[in-house]
């Protein structure tokens, strides 16, 4: 390129200068116009200049805010440019012991409990890590609780540090508009630990050690599958549940999953239920929100799905338990329509065998089996690692393997289940769509009647 012209080193200077003034968060492209003394819609002519000299005096990424000016940069403008080593994006480690650390946070806040130390050793680690990594680049690092809190709200391409992570996340935060863990977070998160994961997994942990002591795998598909069917139900339906014959002595866990339905929920003497997941929905700066965000793009804003009304008053009604609605009963609700397809296709599918090894297992006529796993995440790239080896072994052995996917998932991110493929290709198992999958399993039962 053509050596830089005064003109181009007063606009290097300015996001210098910018980025020094915000504590090392870099400027737009609206801020830059307006300090060099043009209106905020000349952005379009500075960005102009910029792509004339990037990348050799400055640089960015898919974020509004990774404009950076480079090594070279910093030498036409006579600064001393950083150590080499101090650009190096700093361990992805960092966002899982932080997303960890927040779902703690958030489940504290959620059960009314004050935020004080000693917190979380995820959320402790991950920001002392992350302090010395600011300071080894001399950033400023977050100084105390909000301040990291902060961060964490702010689009990870915004940070005045950065990850070596796809592109495609940096307009993501950890923590969304209502200070909730995002789908980023949640799967971040999985890595370490999500504190309702945790809470989840102690509670059904009991709920199968009994199953397995009284050798009842059908009563322990019977609980789970009401847990799935039934997010809220009335105080005679959840008592009459419990003694049910069929789920026999797990009966008495039903009570420890679910709790009253706050009466913040009620709207014109009503209470509203999600048309995916069948919680709770309640109302918050005009907006209806579920337990997640999931749902709400499930549902188009809760509008293609059909929204049940109940007229009990909240105090005879009960609901899951926040963990269990988000890890037993909305992927329990792929597992089972997905079962009752392959029903109607007069395929045998059964759910959770061996205590849940699994998610289906499939026996078809041929007596050949087919084992199934459903994975419901928003990034392949974080689920990859998570895609092991099925048991096979005694009653739970199989002939195939496969994880399948919502087909919706897949429709959000071209390239989805290449990304899977290729991070497990010398793995013993297939990864399809549900819909792929109900579709191979209808022509393998046709072959077996050839």
């Amino acid at each position: 390129m053509a050596t830089p012209t005064e003109s181009d080193k007063r606009l290097l200077q300015v996001i210098v200068t910018l980025t020094e003034d915000s504590q090392g968060r870099p400027p737009t492209l609206a801020e830059i116009a307006m300090a060099i003394g043009y209106p905020s819609s000349s952005r379009g002519n500075v960005q102009r200049q910029l792509t004339r000299l990037r990348p050799t005096y400055v640089d960015w990424m898919d974020g509004p805010r990774s404009l950076r000016v480079t090594p070279s940069g910093l030498a036409l403008l006579s600064i001393k440019p950083l150590e080499e080593n101090i650009d190096l994006p700093l361990p992805e480690a960092i966002l899982c012991l932080l997303a960890s650390g927040l779902t703690y946070l958030t489940n504290d806040i959620a059960e009314g409990k004050p935020l004080h130390v000693p917190f979380s050793q995820a959320w402790q680690r991950g920001v002392n890590i992350l302090t010395a990594e600011c300071l080894l680049r001399d950033v400023d690092p977050p100084m105390h609780l909000h301040a990291a809190l902060a961060w964490c709200r702010r689009p990870l391409g915004e940070w005045p540090v950065h990850f070596r992570i796809p592109p495609m996340w940096l307009n993501e935060a950890l923590l969304d508009k209502d200070d909730q863990p995002t789908s980023l977070c949640r799967e971040y998160a999985l890595t370490k630990c999500d504190a309702e994961l945790e809470t989840c997994q102690n509670t059904m942990l009991k709920v199968l050690s009994e199953a397995k002591k009284n050798r009842a795998p059908h009563a322990y598909v019977a609980f789970r599958q009401f847990l799935i069917e039934h997010p809220v139900v009335t105080d005679d339906e959840l008592m009459k549940c419990s003694f049910d014959a069929q789920i026999g002595t797990l009966g008495s866990y039903l009570t420890d999953l679910y709790e009253r339905v706050p009466t913040l929920v009620v709207e014109q003497g009503k209470v509203l239920l999600c048309g995916f997941c069948g919680w709770t929905l309640q109302r918050s700066h005009g907006r209806l929100h579920c337990g997640d965000d999931r749902c709400r793009i499930l549902t188009g804003d809760f509008i293609h799905c059909v929204i049940r009304e109940l007229r009990t008053a909240p105090e005879h009604l009960q609901r899951v338990r926040r963990a269990i609605r988000r890890y037993v009963v909305a992927p329990g609700i792929y597992e089972i329509k997905t079962a009752q397809c392959l029903d109607t296709l007069g395929i045998t599918a059964e759910l959770w065998p061996g205590y849940d090894a699994y998610d289906i297992r499939i026996v078809f006529p041929d007596r050949t089996v087919w084992a199934v796993d459903v994975k419901d995440w928003r990034f392949p790239h974080l689920l990859a690692s998570h895609l092991t080896p099925l048991e096979c072994h005694g009653n739970l052995t199989w002939d195939r393997a496969l994880y399948v996917i919502p087909n919706q998932r897949v429709q959000e991110m071209p390239g989805y289940l290449d990304i899977l493929r290729n991070a497990t290709s010398e793995q013993a198992f297939s990864i399809l769509t549900i819909n792929d999958l109900i579709e191979e399993a209808r022509r393998y039962k046709e072959q077996c009647h050839a």
